[in-house]
Protein backbone atom coordinates (compact mmCIF):
# COMPACT_ATOMS: atom_id res chain seq x y z
CA UNK A 1 0.00 0.00 0.00
CA UNK A 2 2.98 2.51 0.92
CA UNK A 3 4.47 2.06 -2.53
CA UNK A 4 0.97 2.39 -4.25
CA UNK A 5 0.36 5.78 -2.46
CA UNK A 6 4.34 6.71 -3.17
CA UNK A 7 3.62 6.06 -6.82
CA UNK A 8 0.35 8.05 -6.78
CA UNK A 9 2.16 10.74 -5.34
CA UNK A 10 4.94 10.95 -7.59
CA UNK A 11 2.52 10.64 -10.56
CA UNK A 12 0.91 13.75 -9.19
CA UNK A 13 4.30 15.94 -8.60
CA UNK A 14 5.22 14.56 -12.32
CA UNK A 15 1.52 15.94 -13.87
CA UNK A 16 1.74 18.75 -11.40
CA UNK A 17 5.38 19.77 -12.63
CA UNK A 18 3.89 19.39 -16.64
CA UNK A 19 1.14 22.21 -15.90
CA UNK A 20 2.95 24.31 -14.40
CA UNK A 21 4.79 24.58 -17.01
CA UNK A 22 2.50 26.47 -19.01
CA UNK A 23 0.76 28.80 -16.37
CA UNK A 24 -0.73 31.49 -17.06
CA UNK A 25 1.68 33.60 -15.34
CA UNK A 26 4.25 32.35 -18.29
CA UNK A 27 2.05 32.68 -21.10
CA UNK A 28 1.19 35.95 -20.12
CA UNK A 29 5.28 37.04 -19.80
CA UNK A 30 6.06 35.16 -22.80
CA UNK A 31 3.57 37.26 -24.83
CA UNK A 32 4.25 40.63 -23.47
CA UNK A 33 7.63 40.00 -24.88
CA UNK A 34 7.70 38.90 -27.75
CA UNK A 35 6.97 41.29 -30.68
CA UNK A 36 6.19 41.29 -34.67
CA UNK A 37 8.96 42.43 -37.29
CA UNK A 38 7.81 44.16 -40.02
CA UNK A 39 9.45 46.25 -42.59
CA UNK A 40 7.52 48.41 -44.86
CA UNK A 41 8.89 50.04 -48.13
CA UNK A 42 8.84 53.86 -49.35
CA UNK A 43 4.85 53.20 -50.02
CA UNK A 44 4.40 51.94 -46.79
CA UNK A 45 3.90 47.99 -47.67
CA UNK A 46 5.01 45.35 -46.05
CA UNK A 47 7.64 43.72 -47.35
CA UNK A 48 9.10 41.26 -45.20
CA UNK A 49 8.43 39.98 -41.34
CA UNK A 50 9.86 37.79 -38.69
CA UNK A 51 9.51 37.98 -34.90
CA UNK A 52 11.84 39.42 -32.30
CA UNK A 53 12.10 39.34 -28.40
CA UNK A 54 13.13 42.28 -25.70
CA UNK A 55 16.14 41.46 -24.17
CA UNK A 56 16.08 44.88 -21.96
CA UNK A 57 14.04 47.82 -21.64
CA UNK A 58 13.11 48.98 -25.09
CA UNK A 59 15.52 47.14 -27.02
CA UNK A 60 15.02 43.65 -29.21
CA UNK A 61 16.80 40.88 -30.12
CA UNK A 62 16.08 39.16 -33.40
CA UNK A 63 18.06 37.34 -36.66
CA UNK A 64 19.98 39.31 -38.82
CA UNK A 65 18.14 37.87 -41.85
CA UNK A 66 15.01 38.95 -40.58
CA UNK A 67 16.14 42.40 -40.77
CA UNK A 68 18.32 41.77 -44.12
CA UNK A 69 15.29 43.09 -46.23
CA UNK A 70 15.32 46.66 -44.52
CA UNK A 71 19.12 47.36 -45.67
CA UNK A 72 20.26 48.70 -48.63
CA UNK A 73 23.66 48.50 -49.33
CA UNK A 74 25.81 49.73 -52.46
CA UNK A 75 28.74 47.65 -54.33
CA UNK A 76 31.17 48.85 -51.70
CA UNK A 77 29.31 47.85 -48.94
CA UNK A 78 28.90 51.84 -47.96
CA UNK A 79 24.95 52.21 -46.67
CA UNK A 80 22.76 53.55 -48.42
CA UNK A 81 19.66 53.86 -46.86
CA UNK A 82 17.23 51.60 -44.32
CA UNK A 83 13.69 51.26 -44.94
CA UNK A 84 11.04 51.53 -42.27
CA UNK A 85 11.69 48.58 -39.26
CA UNK A 86 8.54 48.53 -37.05
CA UNK A 87 7.77 46.13 -33.48
CA UNK A 88 4.12 45.27 -32.98
CA UNK A 89 3.24 44.56 -29.25
CA UNK A 90 0.61 41.87 -28.83
CA UNK A 91 -2.13 44.28 -27.81
CA UNK A 92 -1.43 45.48 -31.49
CA UNK A 93 0.11 48.83 -30.88
CA UNK A 94 3.16 49.34 -33.27
CA UNK A 95 6.34 51.78 -33.04
CA UNK A 96 9.11 52.47 -35.53
CA UNK A 97 12.72 50.46 -34.37
CA UNK A 98 15.73 51.53 -35.45
CA UNK A 99 18.85 49.35 -35.68
CA UNK A 100 21.63 49.78 -33.14
CA UNK A 101 24.52 51.44 -33.75
CA UNK A 102 26.95 48.78 -32.35
CA UNK A 103 25.38 46.73 -35.29
CA UNK A 104 25.61 49.53 -38.05
CA UNK A 105 29.36 49.58 -37.05
CA UNK A 106 30.14 46.36 -37.16
CA UNK A 107 27.46 44.14 -39.11
CA UNK A 108 30.12 41.20 -39.44
CA UNK A 109 29.87 39.25 -36.46
CA UNK A 110 26.36 40.32 -36.89
CA UNK A 111 26.14 38.63 -39.98
CA UNK A 112 27.83 35.57 -38.98
CA UNK A 113 26.02 35.43 -36.19
CA UNK A 114 22.90 35.85 -37.12
CA UNK A 115 21.23 38.19 -35.03
CA UNK A 116 20.76 41.97 -34.68
CA UNK A 117 19.97 44.47 -31.60
CA UNK A 118 17.03 46.96 -32.55
CA UNK A 119 15.71 49.84 -30.03
CA UNK A 120 12.14 51.21 -29.97
CA UNK A 121 11.19 54.35 -27.60
CA UNK A 122 7.72 52.66 -26.01
CA UNK A 123 6.31 54.84 -23.40
CA UNK A 124 5.95 53.96 -19.58
CA UNK A 125 8.09 50.62 -20.07
CA UNK A 126 4.47 48.74 -21.56
CA UNK A 127 6.38 45.95 -21.98
CA UNK A 128 8.61 42.86 -20.47
CA UNK A 129 11.86 41.36 -21.01
CA UNK A 130 12.81 37.85 -21.06
CA UNK A 131 16.06 36.73 -19.34
CA UNK A 132 19.30 35.89 -20.94
CA UNK A 133 20.73 32.63 -20.20
CA UNK A 134 23.70 30.58 -21.36
CA UNK A 135 23.98 27.91 -24.35
CA UNK A 136 26.49 26.04 -22.71
CA UNK A 137 24.25 25.11 -19.95
CA UNK A 138 21.63 23.98 -21.80
CA UNK A 139 21.19 20.11 -22.04
CA UNK A 140 20.17 17.64 -24.67
CA UNK A 141 16.50 16.67 -23.98
CA UNK A 142 15.92 20.05 -22.38
CA UNK A 143 12.31 21.35 -22.62
CA UNK A 144 12.27 24.76 -24.54
CA UNK A 145 9.27 26.79 -25.75
CA UNK A 146 9.00 29.55 -27.63
CA UNK A 147 6.40 32.46 -29.21
CA UNK A 148 6.19 34.09 -32.82
CA UNK A 149 3.96 34.96 -35.66
CA UNK A 150 4.48 31.97 -38.03
CA UNK A 151 3.26 32.36 -41.77
CA UNK A 152 2.62 36.16 -41.39
CA UNK A 153 0.09 35.59 -39.61
CA UNK A 154 -1.50 38.38 -37.02
CA UNK A 155 -1.60 36.17 -33.35
CA UNK A 156 0.94 35.20 -31.74
CA UNK A 157 1.58 31.57 -31.06
CA UNK A 158 3.27 29.24 -28.19
CA UNK A 159 5.29 26.53 -29.13
CA UNK A 160 7.01 24.09 -27.01
CA UNK A 161 9.62 21.09 -27.64
CA UNK A 162 12.77 19.61 -26.60
CA UNK A 163 16.38 20.87 -27.20
CA UNK A 164 17.34 17.70 -29.43
CA UNK A 165 20.86 17.97 -30.75
CA UNK A 166 23.87 20.36 -30.02
CA UNK A 167 26.89 21.05 -32.23
CA UNK A 168 29.55 23.35 -33.83
CA UNK A 169 28.80 24.14 -37.62
CA UNK A 170 32.70 23.51 -38.83
CA UNK A 171 32.21 25.86 -41.58
CA UNK A 172 30.72 29.09 -39.91
CA UNK A 173 32.34 28.24 -36.55
CA UNK A 174 29.12 28.97 -34.63
CA UNK A 175 27.39 26.88 -32.11
CA UNK A 176 23.91 25.85 -33.16
CA UNK A 177 21.08 22.99 -31.94
CA UNK A 178 18.24 21.00 -33.99
CA UNK A 179 14.85 21.37 -32.33
CA UNK A 180 12.11 18.99 -31.73
CA UNK A 181 9.62 21.43 -31.73
CA UNK A 182 6.96 22.95 -34.75
CA UNK A 183 8.05 26.25 -36.01
CA UNK A 184 7.55 28.19 -39.43
CA UNK A 185 8.66 31.44 -41.62
CA UNK A 186 8.22 34.09 -39.43
CA UNK A 187 9.17 32.37 -36.08
CA UNK A 188 12.70 33.18 -37.15
CA UNK A 189 14.17 35.49 -34.55
CA UNK A 190 11.97 34.61 -31.67
CA UNK A 191 13.91 33.14 -28.34
CA UNK A 192 14.50 29.48 -27.45
CA UNK A 193 13.41 29.67 -23.74
CA UNK A 194 14.70 26.69 -21.55
CA UNK A 195 12.10 25.66 -18.73
CA UNK A 196 13.14 26.17 -15.28
CA UNK A 197 11.85 25.27 -12.16
CA UNK A 198 10.14 28.48 -11.87
CA UNK A 199 9.32 31.30 -14.55
CA UNK A 200 11.95 33.46 -13.01
CA UNK A 201 14.59 30.50 -13.78
CA UNK A 202 13.61 30.56 -16.92
CA UNK A 203 16.12 31.71 -19.84
CA UNK A 204 16.46 32.17 -23.12
CA UNK A 205 19.49 29.72 -24.77
CA UNK A 206 19.18 30.54 -28.23
CA UNK A 207 17.72 32.51 -31.30
CA UNK A 208 15.02 30.27 -33.59
CA UNK A 209 16.66 30.26 -36.94
CA UNK A 210 14.34 28.67 -39.67
CA UNK A 211 16.55 29.09 -42.46
CA UNK A 212 18.57 26.58 -40.61
CA UNK A 213 15.81 23.84 -41.39
CA UNK A 214 16.30 21.11 -44.15
CA UNK A 215 13.76 22.68 -46.04
CA UNK A 216 16.06 26.66 -45.95
CA UNK A 217 18.68 24.78 -46.70
CA UNK A 218 17.19 23.29 -49.80
CA UNK A 219 16.46 26.77 -50.84
CA UNK A 220 19.83 27.78 -50.65
CA UNK A 221 21.08 24.83 -52.66
CA UNK A 222 18.94 26.11 -55.27
CA UNK A 223 19.67 29.44 -55.25
CA UNK A 224 23.54 29.14 -55.41
CA UNK A 225 22.56 26.94 -58.60
CA UNK A 226 21.27 29.53 -60.47
CA UNK A 227 24.59 31.69 -58.86
CA UNK A 228 26.97 29.65 -60.18
CA UNK A 229 25.39 29.02 -63.86
CA UNK A 230 25.28 32.47 -64.09
CA UNK A 231 21.88 32.07 -65.18
CA UNK A 232 18.56 34.07 -64.22
CA UNK A 233 16.02 31.07 -63.18
CA UNK A 234 13.90 33.35 -65.72
CA UNK A 235 15.86 32.92 -68.92
CA UNK A 236 15.72 29.26 -67.88
CA UNK A 237 13.47 26.47 -69.75
CA UNK A 238 12.38 22.86 -69.02
CA UNK A 239 9.93 21.14 -71.40
CA UNK A 240 8.44 24.09 -71.98
CA UNK A 241 7.82 25.12 -68.55
CA UNK A 242 10.00 28.73 -67.19
CA UNK A 243 12.11 27.94 -64.06
CA UNK A 244 11.47 30.91 -62.62
CA UNK A 245 7.93 29.91 -62.23
CA UNK A 246 8.75 26.44 -60.79
CA UNK A 247 11.40 28.18 -58.47
CA UNK A 248 8.57 30.54 -56.83
CA UNK A 249 6.50 27.57 -56.18
CA UNK A 250 9.28 25.23 -54.58
CA UNK A 251 10.29 28.66 -52.79
CA UNK A 252 7.35 29.20 -50.89
CA UNK A 253 6.88 25.56 -49.82
CA UNK A 254 9.90 24.61 -48.28
CA UNK A 255 10.63 28.21 -47.08
CA UNK A 256 7.37 27.94 -45.26
CA UNK A 257 6.77 24.18 -44.04
CA UNK A 258 7.99 22.68 -41.12
CA UNK A 259 9.07 18.96 -40.70
CA UNK A 260 8.86 19.25 -36.99
CA UNK A 261 12.76 19.76 -37.02
CA UNK A 262 13.84 22.93 -36.79
CA UNK A 263 17.29 25.02 -35.36
CA UNK A 264 18.27 27.76 -32.75
CA UNK A 265 21.51 29.41 -33.24
CA UNK A 266 23.68 30.32 -29.73
CA UNK A 267 22.58 33.14 -27.85
CA UNK A 268 26.05 33.48 -26.37
CA UNK A 269 27.39 35.36 -29.35
CA UNK A 270 25.43 38.84 -28.73
CA UNK A 271 25.54 39.03 -24.96
CA UNK A 272 29.42 41.31 -25.31
CA UNK A 273 27.11 43.36 -27.46
CA UNK A 274 23.92 43.55 -25.50
CA UNK A 275 25.68 44.77 -22.03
Amino acid sequence: MKILILLFALQCVIINSFSQSFSKERITHLRKSVVRISIKNDKGITISSGTGFFVKEGYILTCFHVIIPAIFDDNNLVRKKILNIYIELTDGRKFEANISKKIISKPSDAQRYDYCILFADIPNREHEWLKIGDFNNAPEGAEIYTSGYPLGINEQCIAKGLLSTKFNDTIIKRDEAWMDITLNRGNSGGPIIMIGTSIDEDEVIGIVDHGLTPGGKAMEDMEKYFTKQNKSPAGIYESGVRASDVFEIFSNVLSNCSLGVNACVSINYCKSVLY
